[in-house]
């Protein structure tokens, strides 16, 4: 159980804890405390999101993963979370929206992450029936794949949107 003494801090220490062992409600109380005692402590929202999406209380995860953007808009993992729960409601046009928002975010340094979130929004704008953005995302990262797998990868995603494309 959440204890209501300690710094803003240590509620997020708790909160971690409480998350990994699955006590969801004492990681939201803890949340709660934490942002009590520290109404911009980025690290409560997003914990707080977290616990609510594995809860599957979607619409309170993304309010609390939409205020730790506000906290901190340079930032990619509030947006990455949004992403999950987006896929998890299939609500594919707000899922393209976060990986957009993810691809601004996260440092182009990061090839494999940059790669994974433009594979996902290829993914999501399929379901949004959206074929030829997906297939034009899809086809930025065969010109760029630099190994036989990656481009492999590539086509095999492609041929399967083709043939979605053409029913």
């Amino acid at each position: 159980m959440a204890v209501c003494n300690g710094s803003a801090s240590e509620h997020v220490t708790a909160a971690k804890a409480y998350l990994e062992k699955g006590q969801h409600d004492d990681a939201l109380q803890s949340c709660k405390l934490a942002i009590k005692a520290d109404k911009k402590n980025y690290n409560a929202y997003l914990l707080t999101g977290q616990t609510f999406y594995q809860m599957a209380t979607y619409k309170k995860s993304v309010q609390a993963y939409q205020a730790a953007a506000k906290l901190r808009p340079d930032q990619a993992a509030p947006h990455q979370g949004m992403y999950d729960v987006f896929v998890a409601m299939k609500s594919w046009s707000h899922a393209v929206t976060a990986c957009e928002a993810i691809l601004e975010r996260i440092d182009p340094k990061k090839k494999r992450l940059v790669i994974d979130f433009r594979v996902r929004l290829s993914e999501s704008l399929s379901e949004c029936g959206k074929y030829e953005t997906a297939m034009e995302v899809l086809v930025g990262l065969l010109e760029q794949a630099k190994t036989a797998t990656s481009r492999h990868g590539c086509l095999a995603r492609l041929v399967r949107l083709a043939g979605i494309q053409g029913n």
